[in-house]
């Protein structure tokens, strides 16, 4: 609803919806994907738009008739909706069951909040720090969440929080959602001025005589100055903690300082292992070297078993399935099938395992050495 005044709108403070979404399975498509959803505290029970039912292939119920009536108007308006069960996972992973009524209408799109820096750092200064997700700047909800559900999916074991903007922050098992009115602050206006000095000729040439070693450096600069510096950061902290234990070197991961959780993707591992199961088990003789190599690396202490609940002493717990998916090379005489770790599986609007790690100096700009001392020698070897 839009506030009108007889002098025009009203200039306003802006108020934001409580939104988020929810994980479902897209049949049609046979993949995941991320479903926009409001917690409406005013409806007392919960919707799901026709449109969605339609490309979930939901199976529906008999029409019923709902008596709905809405704010600010009088009448009760009768309408013939069919009632909907669907399954989804929140951020954790873990199952949602809904009961949802059909409806061809629910809302507009609407914008949703601004995350500021000072949000951002404030919400990165509490105890536990809090993961503000960045959303699109406007959104369409296509299931409703009314009173009757949305309660369970409230966490109450964390607090409701005020980020210095003003707005709040709701825990739930779909993220923190935030919500609320912005404060009345006077945006701030920066001046920029242009000056053209001899020092232009110069870049001129710079630029022109760069193109002679182009394809050769991976990053021009500033961008090459500043993953020189990333670079050299993440090769002295992993120098730092590698360690040596009797049954080999240890290191760790080299984490991004990124604003955006990291999902578990235990739902997208799960549907992944089903389509393999499904691939696989209609030949036995692959299923089993597929079963065979996951053994032999656990026999080898390349893998090892982990319990789900199992908590890491004195460092913050980070769950994340690496989804796994068999590749064939028939005609090879060795190794006819290989497993693949699928780091860059993510759900639709959040971050791969890849996205949240620093991927390290690379050698592609010594590439074109690399190639010519490679043809010095008699004898070569490669590896993957």
């Amino acid at each position: 609803m839009e506030a009108h005044l007889d002098q025009g709108p009203l200039p306003a403070r802006q108020t934001f919806l409580p939104t988020g979404e929810l994980t479902v399975h897209d049949p049609q498509n046979n993949v995941l994907k991320k479903i926009p959803i409001l917690l409406d505290t005013g409806a007392e029970i919960s919707f799901i738009h026709t449109d969605l039912v339609e490309q979930l292939n939901l199976s529906t119920s008999d029409p019923v008739m709902l008596r709905l009536h809405t704010f600010g108007s009088e009448q009760v308006q009768e309408k013939s909706c069919k009632r909907v069960r669907l399954e989804a996972w929140d951020t954790d992973g873990e199952p949602i069951s809904l009961e949802l009524f059909t409806h061809n209408i629910l809302t507009k799109p609407f914008a949703t909040p601004p995350i500021r820096d000072e949000d951002i750092k404030f919400a990165q200064s509490l105890n536990p720090p809090i993961q503000l997700q960045s959303q699109k700047s406007a959104v369409k909800p296509m299931i409703l969440l009314g009173c009757d559900q949305l309660w369970s999916l409230v966490r109450n074991d964390q607090n409701h929080i005020t980020l210095p903007s003003g707005l709040h922050v709701i825990p739930t098992r779909l993220g923190h959602l935030v919500t609320g009115q912005l404060c009345n602050t006077c945006p701030k206006h920066y001046e920029n001025e242009l000056e053209s000095t001899e020092d232009d000729k110069e870049d001129s040439w710079e630029r022109f005589w760069t193109l002679d070693s182009a394809g050769t450096e991976e990053f021009s600069a500033p961008d090459k100055e500043l993953h020189s510096i990333e670079d050299k950061q993440v090769w002295e902290n992993f120098n730092s903690t590698i360690q040596r234990r009797e049954d080999g070197y240890y290191v760790r991961l080299p984490w991004k300082n990124v604003t955006a959780s990291l999902p578990d993707n235990k739902a997208i591992a799960f549907h992944r292992l089903v389509s393999v199961w499904n691939t696989l088990q209609k030949d036995q003789d692959l299923l089993d070297q597929y079963d065979g190599i996951f053994r032999e690396q656990l026999n080898l202490g390349i893998l090892e078993h982990v319990e789900e609940n199992r908590s890491v002493e004195g460092s913050t717990t980070r769950v994340h399935y690496i989804p796994h998916q068999a590749v064939l090379t028939p005609h090879k005489t060795t190794t006819k099938i290989r497993i693949v770790y699928d780091a860059s599986a993510h759900y639709k609007g959040c971050p791969s395992l890849n996205d949240v790690l620093h991927r390290g100096p690379v050698i592609l700009p010594s590439l074109y050495g690399v190639l010519l001392r490679f043809r010095i020698g008699r004898i070569t070897s490669e590896t993957s």
